[in-house]
């Protein structure tokens, strides 16, 4: 569990790895320059807050197969970004979804989304 987790304005870094990570209030990636993986292999809740990814000029994957539940979903400006899919993802909070501008998007897969 983290409060909250969030990673902004950073340049040089490419990984961002967290396998134990089931849970967060807050999870946010801004202004990062060159990250390209964000690696959440158990994570399952976003709850309560925020999800942004805005402006990550590099980013090309982001990996959290097991996400089953988020609050205010905002993507925005991803423009390395081709897929966004959460395969397990099965609900999202009162905010909902934004989903903007990330000009490279060619897939977005939510395949469970509203589902039991």
């Amino acid at each position: 569990w983290a409060d909250e987790f969030e990673i902004d304005d950073t340049t040089g870094l490419v990984l961002v790895s967290a396998p134990k990570l089931k849970a967060s209030k807050v999870l946010q990636f801004e202004d990062n320059l060159d990250i390209v993986t964000v690696d959440l292999p158990r994570y399952l809740y976003q709850i309560e807050d925020e999800w942004d990814v805005k402006d990550n000029a590099a980013l090309k994957n982001f990996n959290a197969p097991l996400l089953k539940y988020t609050e205010d979903f905002e993507w925005d400006d991803n423009n390395a970004l081709e897929v966004l899919s959460f395969p397990s993802l099965l609900f999202s909070g009162d905010d909902g979804f934004e989903i903007d501008e990330n000009l490279a998007l060619k897939e977005i897969n939510f395949p469970s989304l509203g589902g039991k």
